[in-house]
């Protein structure tokens, strides 16, 4: 949800700007018009509202600050800034609102769900023809060599690769004439739904757990049970197969038939590859629309700009993967904190079935090794901000991050394969007797710990100015507050073991993706370039740590309300197949 991050973003833009705007005003409040003293409680003598000129400075940062740039794409007096207004207000609408309602609509099999891509085909067209206004109208760019241009390009190409795929594939479904296309009642699938029905409840999530190319729906969820299909009685089966009667238009089309036919196949894999990637996309578009937009990441800034935004994001992004597992993202893996075994079948045993750790693969495992891969590639990255690659001592201090990140996740690796055995056994106490599984989480506490690392050290960072320094302390603290929490849900489910295979809600887990979240979003805000557009404008570290506590609750909220959509329309569509 980056993209409503940066909604979040332009506010504070606008609220800097309008707080320039009015500066001149503090340094006046003691006096009338005709030259007497008004008497005030308190004047101004701190940095709270004052702008950094109003302030004592040494020669050289007045200097620095008389000829500071205020000027941004959207200030500047040139081009058509309505195109521009445009395209920030269409990019920000798709990629929070309509493009992830299509990948709910998508994963409950909904009917509404090519139109809802097509209505984000159109906004997110309509936004690239405004910039393409917008570009064309200014007499010379104040963002020479950005990425920007490209990168529209990149979104436009991946936009219509992923819609005609999409087109194709539910034409493909819609000519399948067997049921494995379609969903089946779970009902009827698995009719024991009490924590002690192990058996035949639990075999059919182990025969799909074979099929990992597909994505976690109740459709391909079900697609491996075809053959339970003539349980279900001759009426309810008979009402089952009419909703394949009337496909929508575009799907009866001769072409669309055509290319279901021949190349349906192909279709999937890029429907699949592009589903996810395109809004992975939209929010990297967005966050650097805004980078581009704000003139942020020139000359020397770029590599301290692209350290905190990269990072910083990792962050977010990993706040927003925890409050999905909260809500039951990844289920059917086991990711969101429920039990889940396997059998071994002829299906689920392939040729790179060495390739994988044995106890699953849990989500901690795949923390760890990220760690250790961002720590192997970042310690060679530390110094390229100082003149001729020099290494000093705030590179060396840096880079010590890095190993800590190394050897945090070589060690979350290693704890991953000693607890593979305790995995197996914890989830056979569960479900029952299985060839591997995981009770939905692994007591591996070196991801969380080199969250709470990275938040301590940095918080004790200094920085240039006291403003850089509190706000390097209040991502630190709450990317700290965070990892503590982690660790609490891990006590919760040790000491309270649950006696089901359904997603856990561990309460602790809404802590720690508010800390993330809030923390990753802080990260970004410490910068360089926004630290001194705040300091001009006098404005406090408690201004964007209160907007961004605010902004970072809005996101919860959004994908909260994302996942109950989600649950209520697989809730509906399974009924209205057993009511036929």
């Amino acid at each position: 949800m980056r993209g409503l991050a940066t909604v979040y973003l332009t506010a504070l833009a606008a609220a800097v700007a309008a707080q320039h705007g009015s500066h001149g005003s503090h340094g006046s409040q003691a006096q009338l018009h005709n030259g007497s003293v008004h008497p005030v409680a308190h004047e101004s003598h701190h940095m709270h509202g004052m702008p950094i000129l109003e302030m004592e400075l040494t020669a050289a940062e007045r200097a620095y600050w008389e000829q500071y740039d205020t000027t941004t794409y959207f200030n500047a007096h040139s081009g058509h800034r309505r195109g521009l207004w445009l395209h920030a207000a269409a990019i920000t609408g798709t990629a929070v609102v309509l493009y992830p309602a299509s990948l709910v609509l998508a994963e409950s099999e909904s009917r509404w769900y090519l139109a809802c891509l097509s209505a984000h085909c159109l906004v997110l067209w309509t936004g690239l023809a405004g910039l393409a206004v917008f570009a064309a109208s200014l007499p010379s760019s104040l963002y020479p060599g950005n990425v920007y241009g490209k990168l529209s390009w990149m979104v436009a190409i991946v936009s219509v690769v992923h819609a005609v795929s999409a087109v194709v594939v539910r034409a493909a479904k819609w000519l399948t004439p067997d049921a494995a296309s379609h969903a089946i009642p779970l009902e009827y699938l698995r009719p024991e739904r009490s924590n002690s029905s192990h058996g035949h409840s639990q075999r059919s999530v182990d025969e799909h757990e074979g099929n990992v190319g597909k994505m976690d729906s109740p459709v391909e969820e079900t697609a491996e049970l075809a053959p339970d299909v003539e349980q279900i009685p001759a009426g309810l089966r008979d009402g089952y197969r009419r909703e394949r009667v009337q496909p929508p238009a575009i799907l009866r089309h001769r072409i669309v038939q055509q290319m279901a036919e021949r190349f349906g196949a192909v279709f999937a894999v890029v429907y699949r590859t592009t589903n996810w990637l395109q809004f992975m996309l939209l929010l990297v578009y967005a966050a650097v629309g805004f980078a581009v937009g704000n003139r942020f990441a020139q000359g020397k800034y770029v590599f301290n700009f692209l350290a905190h935004w990269i990072k910083g994001g990792i962050f977010f992004l990993l706040g927003i993967l925890s409050l999905a597992r909260y809500c039951g993202l990844g289920a059917v893996h086991g990711w969101a904190w429920n039990a889940v075994t396997y059998k071994a079948t002829q299906e689920n045993v392939s040729r790179w079935k060495w390739l994988l750790p044995q106890g699953t693969t849990t989500m901690e495992g795949i923390e760890s090794f990220l760690i250790f891969f961002y720590g192997s590639t970042n310690v060679f990255l530390e110094h390229l901000a100082n003149p001729g690659g020099r290494w000093e001592a705030k590179d060396l201090q840096h880079v010590s991050i890095a190993f800590m990140y190394i050897g945090c996740g070589l060690c979350g690796l290693i704890v991953e394969r000693r607890l593979a055995n305790w995995r197996r056994t914890a989830a056979a106490g569960i479900l029952g007797s299985c060839d591997d599984g995981s009770p939905g989480f692994s007591p591996n506490p070196f991801p969380a710990l080199t969250v709470f690392f990275t938040g301590i050290l940095m918080s004790q960072h200094a920085q240039a100015s006291e403003v850089s320094t509190v706000i390097h302390a209040q991502w630190g603290k709450l990317l700290a507050y965070g990892s503590f929490f982690r660790i609490f849900t891990f006590l919760l489910l040790q000491l309270l073991p649950r006696e089901s295979k359904e997603p856990a809600h561990p309460f602790p887990e809404l802590v720690t993706s508010f800390c993330l979240i809030s923390g990753g979003m802080i990260f970004m805000e410490s910068t360089d370039q926004i630290i001194e557009a705040l300091e001009y404008r006098g404005l406090t570290p408690m201004f964007t740590f209160n907007l961004s506590v605010g902004a970072s609750v809005l996101v919860m909220a959004w994908i909260m309300a994302l996942f109950t959509w989600r649950d209520t329309l697989r809730e509906r569509a399974n009924m209205r197949r057993v009511l036929g």
